[in-house]
């Protein structure tokens, strides 16, 4: 077996609320976006194959790194329920993610998108706030996979 080369993750000033928010917001999407997927009817799904290709993505994402993000998940709700804003949080992400992440970015910039369109969803398009939490996290994530030092959160907690 092959050991995975993995690299320190922190995430400094990570602003927990926020997380749970935008967590939230992809969840939600996710819950729309696998109804609609449902209810097309088969020469329609090659029109809308942004719904897939999250929903797909999203369950790679956390069937390969289930442990961790459990993980990751533990940590912060231990955070929350002793009533914190904001914390150091820290992990090892194998360096593989790195193409995951960058991925799992584009699709919500253009969920996002999806959003604002006519595209008749429920789900609205994600706060600015969420948006900038997210740009964020991905580019603290990339940029550590990478080498670079992290930075912490510059916003409100």
């Amino acid at each position: 077996m092959i050991e995975e080369e993995l690299r320190h993750i922190e995430m400094r000033r990570y602003p927990l609320r926020l997380s749970l928010r935008s967590r939230a917001q992809v969840e939600e999407l996710l819950r729309e976006f696998q109804l609609m997927e449902m209810s097309l009817e088969a020469d329609e799904v090659a029109d809308h194959s942004l719904p897939k290709r999250l929903i797909e993505l999203v369950d790679q994402f956390t069937k390969h790194f289930a442990g961790r993000i459990d993980e990751i998940e533990a940590i912060r709700a231990a955070a929350l329920a002793r009533g914190e804003a904001e914390m150091d949080l820290v992990y090892e992400l194998p360096v593989s993610a790195r193409g995951s992440i960058v991925a799992l970015g584009e699709l919500l910039e253009e969920c996002d998108a999806y959003c604002r369109s006519d595209a008749y969803l429920l789900t609205l398009e994600t706060p600015s706030d969420i948006v900038a939490f997210r740009r964020w996290s991905i580019s603290e994530v990339v940029g550590q996979l990478d080498g670079n030092p992290p930075a912490p959160w510059p916003g409100d907690v």
